[in-house]
């Protein structure tokens, strides 16, 4: 099956005691918008890991690896750690938080300082996993011969797609949430702050037309928010524009927003979870109704994965047995900070670092 699949993992900058960072972004990793695999996103202390598109979600993984490595190497070099959660630690508040320095941008400097004042920093502080996902006309040709209902037409088939996340975006959550603290490390009954409505969610997602392109676009014209803060974005290559990009250029990809960091695996999302990820987009382009129940929702991605040939049967079959035994991500990340607090997140940051300043290959 043609695709392409890429991973953005943010995530902050902290010391050696876990308060957020106030250096600035760390030589090491050069210029912040030239560096095509380690920049910042929200303030100067959010990183940004990129891979590069791969055909496979393999490759994808061990270049993550490579490069959270290498960050977290450089990192430990200057005493500092990568916090290993969505939800950072007492964020400063606006007065005192280090945005975002861009030499010869003020534009740059300015966005951030109005989604500031659109959603407040906090709520910009919770950092995710970004799983960007884009489908030949091959694979599309292919996925249409089995699901006959899913369009001709590429950027309809994405559109489609997006819909059906949107759609179902609580119950899909149950597999991807793993935040639920608050900004002072207290247990909420949230299992994940960010993909909550205090979270990275803006109701105008759930306003968008996704019937068309053109419909789309009116649509986002109409809504007129500064962030589209949703479970998935459709990106154009026009980064500056979308609205002019995707009527231009059409859709490039789709970028799946639902992954909280997992503290657990050291690239922040685990090679299982990249695969559902992948496997759930797959399910949605189809079109087919989406089951709500977590086990219908597994047993009906293992469907299209047989007929699709995507190889994720040991995967899901992995998510199945963690169904039968109750386990979830936000339920072991529960179990962690009550048995340890804040300090045994504190320990997997700092395991995490001197691995990779020793050349380790331990993994979470």
């Amino acid at each position: 099956m043609n695709y392409l699949i890429g991973i953005e993992r943010e995530g902050f900058r902290v010391d050696l005691d876990g308060n957020m960072a106030r250096t600035p972004h760390p030589q090491a990793f050069g210029d912040k918008l030239v560096n095509p695999l380690i920049g910042t996103d929200f303030g100067e202390p959010m990183l940004e890991l990129r891979s590069y598109p791969h055909p496979d979600p393999e490759s994808c993984y061990r270049e993550l690896l490579q490069i959270t490595r290498g960050a977290l190497k450089a990192l430990y070099a200057q005493g500092e750690l990568l916090w290993p959660c969505s939800v950072p630690y007492q964020v400063p508040d606006e007065d005192t938080f280090p945005f975002n320095r861009y030499p010869g941008r003020p534009d740059l400097e300015e966005h951030e300082r109005l989604i500031t004042r659109v959603y407040g920093v906090r709520r910009l502080c919770l950092a995710g996993i970004h799983v960007n996902f884009s489908i030949g006309m091959g694979a599309l040709m292919e996925i249409r011969r089995i699901y006959p209902n899913v369009p001709y037409d590429r950027d309809a088939a994405y559109l489609q797609c997006a819909r059906q996340v949107i759609l179902h975006e609580d119950a899909l959550r149950h597999f991807f949430d793993a935040s639920p603290t608050d900004f002072e490390g207290r247990l909420t009954q949230e299992t994940s702050l960010r993909n909550s409505a205090k979270g990275m969610r803006n109701p105008n997602a759930k306003k968008l037309d996704y019937t068309s392109v053109e419909a789309y676009i009116r649509s986002l014209q109409q809504t007129r928010s500064y962030e589209r803060l949703s479970a998935i974005r459709i990106k154009s290559r026009n980064m500056d524009s979308a609205d002019e990009g995707i009527g231009q250029h059409g859709i490039e990809r789709l970028e799946f927003r639902l992954c909280d960091v997992d503290p657990f695996d050291v690239c922040g999302i685990s090679l299982h979870e990249i695969r559902l990820a992948v496997a759930v987009l797959f399910l949605c382009m189809t079109g087919d109704t989406i089951p709500d129940g977590p086990t219908d929702i597994l047993l009906s991605c293992a469907e299209a994965d047989r007929k699709l040939g995507l190889g994720f049967g040991e995967t899901l079959a992995h998510y199945l047995e963690l169904e039968r035994n109750g386990c979830t991500k936000a339920g072991r990340v529960r179990r962690l900070i009550c048995e340890n607090g804040r300090e045994g997140l504190m320990k997997l940051a700092l395991r995490y670092g001197e691995d990779a300043a020793k050349g380790e290959n331990r993994d979470g």
